[in-house]
Formats: C-alpha cells, structure tokens, sequence
C-alpha cells in the first residue's frame, strides 16, 4: 500500500493591502483534524477522497487556510513551514513516505521573504529528493522558477469562480496515482506570458476564456496529456514573477512545450480580448451615470471599486469613492437611499457599536 502525505497551505496575499495576516486570520488544523470539511467544494478533500477511494494509506499533515488579506507574517509562515516539514519527516521515520500530495494556492506570499510555495515545496525537497509531489493550484497561481522546479506535476482550477475545487484536487491525485502505476514521473511545461489580467475580465463563464478553458480540457483528453493548467497570476501583488503561466503536464517533454507555447502564443495573440464584463467608468463618471439611472429609474443601482475589492485580498479602506459622493451636491437630491457597503475602520467601528441604540 501506498503511503501518501497530505496538506494544504492557502492564502491569497495582497502586498498592496498593509494589514498583515497572521495567526488570528487563519485556521489551522493539524493531523486528522485537518481532513474535516465543511464543504466539498475543497482540493484537499478531493485529494483524500480520491487517494482513499484507492486504499493509498494517507497521511495528513496540516491544513492552514485564510481568506485573502494582505501579506502573511513571517514569524507564523515560519513557524507553519516547520511543522508542516517536521511532521513529515515523522511520519517518513514511523514508515517510509512514498509521495506528497498537496493542495496550495500559488500566490501566498510573506513579508520579507516573498513567495510562501516554493520556499515550502524547496524545504520538503531537501529530505523528500525523489520521491513524487504533486500540487492542486488556485487558478491565480503565480507560478515560480522555484515552484517550478521542486514539484513534479501541477494542475490549477478551471472554473472562475472557483467552484471546481474538490474536482482539481481528484485531478492532482490522479495524476499521483498514474505515476505509481506507471513507475515513471511526467514531464513538465511552463511558458510564461507577459500579462496581467483583472479577475473581473476573466472570469471562465464569459470570452474569450471559454475558449481557452475548452482548449485546455480537448488537451487534456489527448494521449500523453496529463494536465493543461492556466494559471493567472495574481494582479494585486507587487512581485517580479507576476504575469499568466501556461502549465502543462505530459508523458514527453516536447508535447508538454509544444501544448504549453500552442496556448500561450494564442492567449497572447487574443490580449486585447480580455476586457470588463459590465459597464465601467472612471470612478467620477461612474456616480454620474448612475444618478442619470436615477432619473430614468433603473434599479438596482450598484457601483464597484474592483481595486478595493476585499475578496481579493485588498483591505477595503478607500474612501475615494466616498468623497465623491458627498462632494456632489446631487447627492442631497436622491430620492432614496444610498448604503455604502463598508469602510475598515476598526476604531470608527468600535465608536459606533458604544453608542448602539442611541438617537
């Protein structure tokens, strides 16, 4: 019986946010406790459910999870790294690891350190030489010299938003369970594409990205193709490696180069493609245009700082927008109300929650 380690490391750091994560931001969870689920819509739980379902002995090391915020604390990613690494070289002296399979997000960053996955990925390589490790991306990877080189096989989500979690974390555990049965690690690709894109202009559901989601998955379903992954990038995170990546995983190397460039010379062909899906403006334009709807009536109005955007990390305290709202003296002639959806303000907030009930 195969034995299997397992875990997962996921935050999405956004470097231009100044709020630092650490300990109080993220769940952490550490041997069985880390294979409790409270969704299916998860990568580790698609990697245990598949392995299990093969009876590979699994092995679960740590799960640590947090939502998008700013850059993760060295002290806690320090510490994380650690015990992720010790506990595998535990188990490995109990009964001798045979692989690692893990769910990452690809774009986890840490104050004055940089890149949090390949950093992990090169500590667990330093004591796991040969063995397979295979890796369950975020479609928003970002992908590194670094990642690249220290594991052996990647596949990201092809679903934005992410609702093909369980699906890519089952896919990386089967390309696991190929090269146990094949005896013989794939090859790897990766073509670097010099673009950045909004997660608002790419989402999978809209073009051009259909097309070149179906591209990846007629790939895929080609002899010798293990996994064709595009891997965004991150957009609101000041690092040199930041732009899309082509990933494609395949039983020769010259397939997985040929795939990787066919798709990456055509997604850079297609650039300019890539664009809004609703109406936007810039941000004075915007409050114009909706009050114009006032007056014809169109609701609901809503309008969207996309680079504020909390769900991407950001730490929504702009207060630009704000401004413009009440420095536009129409402000005071809308007919119903406006609602503001949320400032960060801990010490305005806590002034608020002392005088609830008050008049």
């Amino acid at each position: 019986m195969k034995r299997v380690l397992v875990g997962s490391m996921h935050h999405e750091s956004n470097s231009f946010n100044p709020i630092i994560a650490d300990e109080r931001d993220f769940s952490i969870r550490y041997g069985e406790d880390a294979l409790i689920f409270e969704t299916k819509n998860n990568a580790l739980r698609g990697i245990v459910d598949t392995l299990k379902e093969k009876e590979y002995d699994i092995v679960p090391l740590l799960s640590a999870r947090a939502v998008p915020n700013g850059e993760v604390s060295f002290e806690l990613y320090s510490r994380l790294k650690k015990e992720f690494i010790e506990r595998a070289i535990e188990a490995d002296k109990i009964k001798k690891v045979d692989a690692i399979n893990l769910a990452l997000h690809g774009s986890m960053r840490v104050v004055g350190l940089g890149e949090a996955e390949g950093d992990l990925l090169e500590g667990l390589r330093k004591y796991f030489k040969d063995i397979p490790i295979v890796v369950a991306l975020d479609m928003h990877t970002t992908m590194t010299d670094k990642m690249f080189e220290y594991a052996d096989a990647y596949v990201g989500y092809k679903c934005a938003p992410h609702t093909d979690c369980f699906e890519t974390g089952e896919h990386s555990a089967k390309m696991l369970i190929d090269i146990f049965q094949k005896n013989q690690k794939p090859k790897k690709a990766w073509i670097k594409v010099p673009m950045l894109i909004a997660g608002e202009q790419s989402e999978t559901s809209t073009e051009p990205m259909v097309y070149f989601i179906n591209r990846c998955r007629e790939f895929e379903s080609s002899e010798g193709i293990d996994a064709v992954s595009i891997l965004m990038g991150y957009p609101w995170a000041d690092s040199e490696d930041a732009g899309v990546g082509i990933y494609v995983v395949a039983e020769t190397e010259a397939l997985a180069n040929s795939v990787a460039i066919d798709i990456a010379q055509e997604f850079f062909d297609r650039r300019k493609e890539f664009s809004f899906h609703t109406e936007t403006y810039e941000p004075i334009e915007a409050y114009s245009v909706a009050l114009d709807a006032l007056k014809d009536k169109k609701f609901p109005i809503y309008l969207s700082d996309s680079g504020d955007n909390p769900t991407a990390g950001s730490s929504s305290d702009c207060t630009d927008f704000l401004k413009i709202i009440l420095n536009n003296p129409q402000t005071l002639k809308v007919p119903t109300p406006i609602i503001y959806g949320g400032i960060y303000d801990p010490e305005a907030t806590l002034k608020c929650k002392e005088n609830l009930g008050k008049e």
